[in-house]
């Protein structure tokens, strides 16, 4: 993976810059950067409209991509819908999910959660009547509390939300056991894999979830794209949450029969460049091999623990619970953004702060969270610069 980072032109560009913000998006290699120049320099037609040849071509692309993805979470194509990201996947579901609920029903989420797939069903709980409920958090290792997950999901819950690895600890959460209750009380399972996707291959198959959303943006594919998958037989009953051209068979004075998925839920003009890009990024990581790159990041990431463990008065949060592809810690007694200021000062992207998951964050901490997420691009070379922006941050407040 050493040579890797010279496929990337911004890395190439930042010679010094040691990038570890990947969880907030990832950078972009130069194979995916040329798929999207190529398509608006010599392919670009509007898709599914035009009866000529290039808009034959655009369509043929745009379809391809569908396939690509479905191949990558082993779906049918018709089951893979492209929108703007997962935040866009996330309210269609929570707007189609819950359009029958009503007083004494319940979805339920956990205090893990993005505020992507939390602010949409608080919304609509308002709306529509129903609770919203959440499985707890051990405040010691940042893992859902397994006791919740049997008390909170019951006979009237109606779906269950919750991220497959967190964006902020990088834990993984305990999706089978998730999904099995939640099928036992018959509710319906929607899954938030933004920042599983860059680090493994998904089975949706073989998790048996019934909906699945993620960002191409944070698996090296362009801003913009985004991905829901849905069982075939749950898109035929949801109702869309856009509405515009192309989605529609047939329409009157009086009524409207929609098209089959992805083309119901897909209206207007999609966004072709960015899911042409997003199939070159799932073929770039396909050469490379899934399996080198789980191996690449897992290796960075208990690295990273090992190393940050000895050092004083750092503490690393979800230290012993199964995390992927990130090391989330505070320095005592500094604030996060200081933190990451001076990092900066030292060519060092982090994230820092609430990490738009409050709930989370809140309960583990009142200085925010340093959050150093790695990429295939990245070395140990990396987090050893990173102990030296710890060691900085020491220095300078007497720590």
């Amino acid at each position: 993976m050493n040579s890797i980072r010279e496929q990337f032109p911004l890395l190439r560009t930042y010679k010094d810059l040691v990038y570890l913000d990947n969880a907030a998006t990832t950078q972009k290699p130069e194979s995916v950067i040329k798929a999207v120049t190529r398509f608006y320099e010599k392919q670009n037609a509007n898709v599914h409209r035009g009866a000529y040849k290039l808009s034959d071509i655009s369509s043929q692309l745009y379809v391809e991509a569908h396939t690509r993805v479905a191949s990558f979470l082993n779906a049918y194509p018709d089951e893979i819908i492209f929108n703007s990201g997962a935040t866009a996947g996330l309210n269609t579901l929570a707007y189609g999910l819950t359009k029958n609920l009503e007083k004494g029903d319940n979805v339920v989420l956990t205090r893990m959660e993005h505020h992507s797939n939390l602010l949409p069903w608080i919304e609509m709980s308002k709306r529509r009547g129903f609770e919203v409920r959440f499985i707890g958090l051990n405040p010691e290792s940042g893992e859902l509390l397994e006791e919740d997950i049997d008390t909170c999901i019951d006979e009237r819950t109606r779906v269950v939300t919750f991220v497959h690895t967190s964006n902020v600890l990088g834990i993984v959460n305990p999706m089978h056991r998730l999904i099995t209750r939640a099928k036992a009380m018959g509710a319906l399972t929607v899954v938030d894999a933004c920042q599983a996707v860059a680090h493994q291959k998904i089975d949706v198959k073989a998790l048996d979830c019934d909906f699945l959303v993620f960002s191409g943006h944070k698996l090296y594919g362009p801003t913009g794209i985004g991905v829901l998958y849905g069982k075939k037989e749950r898109l035929e009953k949801m109702d869309p949450f856009h509405y515009g051209g192309g989605m529609v068979a047939r329409v009157s004075d009086l009524s409207i029969a929609w098209k089959d998925a992805p083309m119901k839920f897909e209206a207007g003009t999609p966004h072709i460049a960015g899911a042409i890009g997003l199939s070159a990024a799932l073929k770039y990581l396909e050469n490379l091999g899934w399996e080198e790159i789980f191996s690449h990041t897992e290796t960075l990431t208990k690295y990273a623990t090992e190393t940050l463990s000895k050092i004083k008065d750092v503490k690393i949060f979800g230290k012993n619970a199964e995390r992927r592809g990130m090391i989330a810690f505070e320095v005592e007694g500094v604030h996060s953004h200081d933190v990451a200021q001076i990092f900066d000062s030292e060519n060092i992207a982090v994230r820092a702060g609430q990490h738009c998951a409050t709930l989370f964050v809140q309960e583990l901490t009142d200085n925010g969270i340093v959050r150093a997420s790695m990429g295939i691009y990245n070395t140990k070379k990396d987090i050893d610069k990173l102990i030296v922006g710890i060691e900085k941050v020491k220095k300078m407040f007497h720590v």
